[in-house]
């Protein structure tokens, strides 16, 4: 009986560095794969990263020619931008026009005040 349990001791024991050794190589193998996927993910993210890049310059290209045909921009970039500048444009547009008015205004009072004035000189002589 002695030898017997010897055995089974080392059968044991084999079983369970086989086991062992499967388990290690399992982890590594997930590590890899991890690894892989990871590296994956990186490339996919610069791959979108390039793809709406050259989207984005078609589009511009797209819309600079429907601008120069006299079409609106078709792009939501183009659109965007199309938006901010008529933004800028209008306030632009209405402090050129209160310049405009109280230079007109001003202009409008000096007249009128030199026409009062003729007119009371003309009614005194």
């Amino acid at each position: 009986m002695f030898g017997w349990a010897l055995i089974k001791d080392s059968e044991l024991r084999l079983m369970k560095c086989f086991a062992d050794m499967e388990l290690k190589q399992a982890i590594s193998r997930a590590l890899a794969a991890e690894a892989y996927a990871k590296k994956c993910e990186a490339l996919l993210d610069h791959e979108r990263l390039r793809i709406d890049s050259e989207r984005e310059r078609a589009d511009r290209i797209a819309d600079s020619l429907f601008v120069s045909s006299g079409l609106p921009p078709a792009s939501s970039t183009g659109v965007a931008e199309a938006k901010s500048i008529e933004a800028e444009s209008k306030i632009v547009r209405a402090d050129a026009m209160r310049e405009i008015a109280e230079i007109f205004q001003e202009t409008w009072d000096e007249t009128s005040t030199e026409e009062m004035l003729e007119e009371t000189n003309g009614v005194q002589k």
